[in-house]
């Protein structure tokens, strides 16, 4: 099986798109029985964490800016910029950062992510990509890739993650500033590093309009939501899925994921489905 294929095949990640668009959505952890804060790695307790959004590393590709983060992005906790070559952060001393030589940045809007991006620019090679490495503790993470092609032609890039392909398929990210996200989770890390490239297509022809090209990427902290935190969530999202200042897309899908965690938590109701099992979390 594909690294992080029954997750993604189940698309069920309830409340995972609520999280993706709106990223103050947190999840939480399990109670540990015992009513006590619960110490996550030796540099942050659980508040400190879920404050973060569990958020560990934020890439704002491109990003004219990297001392900076626009909106309501947070920095991730193991970086102190948004997006720099390879090397220790200069604040949490974590290594960290794009590996590709060959890359180039676009910029139409720096006031959000969605508006720069960073795009490979090297040789007509198939593992042609824009690669990435972060430092982190034995554990399971969250992948979100997010994308807004402004260019005409469409594409679709192959995801990857620990030298495995994320996906059967590869993901069509769309043309003319359609906006794509996709989240991939619990990708196990052994080694101290994750090794993330967007890559370009496993196969047909390739040439320079399709090219490798991401928007911004999210690290988190793989995390097991509680169901009265989906239903709280749900009410807040249902607030944000008016607010006009949004794009349709994202109300649209935003109302689908609202949709979907409401049909979740009738099914965990019901006793249809147990918060534990591995389908239902997100």
């Amino acid at each position: 099986m594909l690294l992080g294929e029954k997750k993604v095949k189940k698309q069920l990640s309830t409340l995972l798109a609520v999280v993706l668009f709106f990223s103050f959505l947190t999840p939480v952890f399990a109670d540990n029985g015992e009513g006590e804060e619960e110490t996550i790695f030796d540099e942050f307790t659980e508040q400190e964490l879920k404050d973060n959004d569990y958020i560990l590393y934020f890439v704002n590709a491109g990003d004219p800016t990297p001392d900076t983060v626009e909106g309501i992005d947070k920095f991730g906790l193991y970086a102190s910029v948004t997006e720099q070559e390879y090397k220790e952060d200069p604040v949490t001393g974590k290594m960290w950062g794009l590996t590709t030589t060959t890359s180039a940045s676009s910029v139409r809007d720096p006031s959000n992510k969605l508006g720069t991006l960073r795009y490979y620019n090297g040789p007509q090679v198939r593992d042609k990509a824009l690669a990435y490495d972060f430092e982190l503790p034995e554990g399971e993470y969250d992948i979100t890739f997010g994308f807004k092609n402004p260019w005409s032609g469409a594409r679709s890039l192959c995801l990857m993650a620990e030298g495995q392909k994320l996906s059967q398929e590869d993901f069509p990210i769309g043309r003319d500033g359609e906006e794509k996200e996709i989240t991939f989770r619990r990708i196990p890390v052994s080694d101290g590093m994750l090794n993330v490239r967007v890559q370009g297509p496993s196969t047909g022809e390739i040439h320079q309009h399709n090219d490798p090209l991401v928007n911004y990427i999210i690290i988190r902290l793989s995390v097991t939501l509680q169901v009265s935190d989906i239903e709280e969530r749900i009410e807040q999202a249902k607030t944000e899925a008016s607010n006009t200042a949004y794009t349709p897309y994202s109300r649209e899908e935003l109302n689908k994921a609202i949709a979907d965690a409401e049909k979740l938590v009738q099914s965990i109701n019901n006793n249809e489905k147990n918060i534990d099992d591995d389908e239902t979390q997100i």
